[in-house]
Order: C-alpha cells, then structure tokens, then sequence
C-alpha cells in the first residue's frame, strides 16, 4: 500500500491550499509593517483557512486508509468484499 497524505482526488487542492500558505506570509508581513492590521488578520485567517482545509483532507485520507485495510483484511479472511467509491461532489 502506498503511504501518501491525501486522498488522490484532494492532492491538487492540498497543493493550492499549500501555495496560498507558502505565499501569504511575505503580504502579512508587509501589512504590518505599515500598519495595516485589519488586512494582515484577513491574512492570517486565509493561512488558517487553508491548515484547516489540509488537515480535513489528511483526516479524509486517514478514514480511507483505514476502510481499506479492513477491506484487505477482510479478504485475507476469505471474505468477499468490495469498496465502492462514490463521489460526495453531488
């Protein structure tokens, strides 16, 4: 089984989550040396926005390993098992 941190179908938004991370520091910075403390918070809160979207997806990432090791496990045992994947973006 391959060890990854995100489900394939979150990656590409965990790496936007990511970049906005990686990008808004240097602009909270700024604001705050001028001053502008109201748009350094909107600042701080889209950084934790995006912890918080990374870390549901890892969460996310978590509960399908763990179904399928039982899924595994389960047909190790002869147990005649299939994981079926729905798409919850309806």
């Amino acid at each position: 089984m391959k060890l990854t941190l995100f489900r394939e179908e979150d990656f590409e938004n965990a790496c936007r989550e990511q970049k906005i991370i990686e990008q808004i520091p240097d602009e909270l910075i700024n604001h705050t040396k001028q001053g502008n403390y109201a748009a350094a918070e909107l600042c701080a809160e889209e950084i934790i926005e995006s912890i918080r979207e990374i870390r549901k997806m890892q969460g996310a990432k978590r509960e399908h390993d763990k179904l399928v090791q039982l899924v595994e496990n389960l047909t190790r045992q002869g147990i005649e098992i299939e994981l079926v994947k729905i798409n919850a973006s309806n």
